[in-house]
């Protein structure tokens, strides 16, 4: 198996993206709004978990049965990619961004599997506890432990989702043009 990453995204991981990216925007802004009182921003926080949960399945079914060298972009754990990222790291501290898309920095595809990893455990476990609810099973020990740790990923992705599209800005700023090359805007 090559550790080389396409030159760029394949139009199914460009959809993929487009979509996953828009529904977790709009669960932010339910996720962050919604309470007790208002079951029905409740109810659609649930059912659109299910469906970005049913993308993330999909992603990961995707990149594991038909783009499998991104899995070497998404997570660099050799020690020739781990170094390579600790250098990325060291680069953009002084202000020299790391290169963007499947082929990029080793630092790049990290935060990116990160984040997937992220998005993966707050829909499994947000997937977990409406099974929970539904079977009348939330209210316990194992119920509250599993909406804590929810909520806890789902923190952890709002800021990375702050962050990603933060440097998504800055690269564009300076001229690399990372959202038009992902969404094939323009030229």
């Amino acid at each position: 198996m090559s550790e080389q990453s396409p030159a760029s995204w394949s139009n199914s991981i460009r959809r993929l993206h487009l979509t996953v990216a828009l529904l977790v925007t709009v669960q932010i802004i339910i996720g962050l709004t919604m309470d007790r009182h208002t079951p029905k921003l409740v109810w659609t926080h649930f059912y659109m978990g299910l469906a970005i949960s049913a993308l993330v399945l999909w992603h990961w079914f995707w990149i594991l049965t038909r783009e499998r060298p991104l899995l070497h972009h998404l997570f660099p754990w050799s020690p020739r990619r781990l170094g390579e990222a600790i250098a990325d790291a060291r680069a953009a501290i002084g202000g020299k961004l790391p290169q963007s898309g499947p082929s990029g920095s080793s630092l790049a595809g990290l935060v990116h599997g990160f984040g997937l990893l992220a998005l993966t455990a707050v829909a499994a476990l947000g997937t977990t506890l409406f099974i929970l609810i539904k079977l009348n099973m939330s209210r316990g020990e194992l119920g509250e432990t599993i909406e804590d740790l929810h909520a806890t990923f789902a923190w952890f992705l709002i800021v990375y989702w702050c962050g990603h599209v933060l440097l998504a800005t800055v690269h564009e700023a300076r001229g690399d043009r990372v959202i038009g090359r992902m969404f094939r805007l323009g030229k």
